[in-house]
């Protein structure tokens, strides 16, 4: 049932955990046309040499450190500096023969943090966070070995949540939710090793669910109800992932317009269409997905327009279309074969 699950995912609200401080602007002193201080000769035991690199005005560009004991490709080992062409620090990190190890920060142009966190071995690794480039927190999350663990929490410059995601070894894994800056939600997924697995729902602008249902390792399972873009609704039912059982859709104003039956994804069955009133309009029938049986269709005033057989969508033996008064229209009526009259009803079955 489609309520229950809504009922589960339903006012969600973010988690109370403390948004991350804002970030602070870097000191005038880590500009790219500040002196560097004396270069390094060893680092952790072993020979380093400073390698500077410049923009076309002289400033800074990048300076850091490689091995200075060993002849070929160069290893950074050591301290790593990198600048913005607007003089501001981009980067501020250390490498450890090759890799990156400790603290590593990463600046926007206006001066503020855009990331900071710990490396090991090229690894991110305990809470990292991010930053919007006026100083606001934009992203919190925990990695283990390189990978997402944990919640991810991300914000709107506002302050406002925008989503949590929960991870696990670096896939998704339980609570997904999004939220629009009014603090609406836009979007509640349950997730299993990165796969949708569990309620899902999808809302519109004024906050109301469009589309929901329930996910069983990433296929659809059971009801759903979905809101099309033009307003019809449509409610169908499924087995992992195939459409299986009744569907029905409901006209934007309300009324049910179509419903009919489908089997392992395809039409079967007797599928109707209606007027706005609900009396019948069309009726046909299908196998394995073709319009292969008997197809009528009536007036608004419920009386039998139509009515004859197909077979794989086209009209097969005898035909009959009444006028408004009842009576046989003849240009019309007849017996047909793949889809064109070859003779009148006389005589016919």
């Amino acid at each position: 049932m489609i309520v229950p699950l809504l009922l589960i995912l339903l006012g969600q609200n973010p988690s109370e955990t403390p948004i991350p401080p804002k970030s602070t602007a870097n000191a005038a002193q880590t500009r790219g046309n500040v002196a560097l201080g004396p270069a390094l000769t060893e680092f952790r035991g072993l020979a380093v040499r400073r390698v500077e690199q410049r923009w076309s005005d002289g400033t800074l560009r990048r300076a850091y450190y490689v091995r200075a004991d060993i002849q070929g490709p160069e290893i950074e080992h050591g301290p790593d500096l990198r600048w913005h062409e607007n003089l501001e620090l981009a980067y501020r990190r250390t490498w450890v023969l090759g890799k990156q190890t400790g603290r590593s920060e990463e600046f926007w142009p206006t001066a503020f943090t855009k990331s900071a966190g710990e490396y090991v071995d090229d690894d991110r690794t305990d809470i990292w966070i991010g930053w919007h480039d006026d100083g606001t927190p934009a992203v919190e999350c925990e990695y283990k070995d390189g990978l997402r663990q944990g919640v991810e929490r991300r914000w709107y410059v506002s302050g406002r949540a925008h989503s949590e995601c929960g991870y696990q070894a670096g896939l998704r894994q339980g609570r997904f939710v999004q939220w629009v800056v009014s603090g609406q939600p836009v979007l509640e997924e349950s997730y299993a090793a990165g796969v949708l697995d569990g309620a899902y729902c999808a809302y519109d602008e004024q906050g109301k669910p469009k589309n929901a249902g329930l996910y069983r390792q990433g296929k659809e399972e059971g009801l759903w109800k979905r809101t099309e873009p033009d307003g019809s609704r449509v409610e169908e039912n499924f087995v992992a992932g195939i459409l299986e059982g009744p569907r029905v859709i409901f006209a934007p104003e309300g009324h049910r317009y179509q419903s009919g039956s489908y089997r392992a994804g395809k039409a079967d069955g007797v599928h109707e269409t209606f007027f706005p009133d609900g009396k019948l309009y069309q009726s046909m029938t299908y196998a394995s997905g073709e319009v292969s049986g008997s197809w009528s269709q009536h007036t608004a005033a419920g009386k039998l327009e139509i009515e004859g057989t197909m077979k794989l969508g086209k009209r097969e033996g005898p035909w009959r279309y009444y006028k408004p008064d009842g009576s046989l229209e003849e240009q019309w009526s007849g017996v047909y074969r793949d889809d064109k009259k070859v003779g009148p009803l006389e005589g016919a079955r």
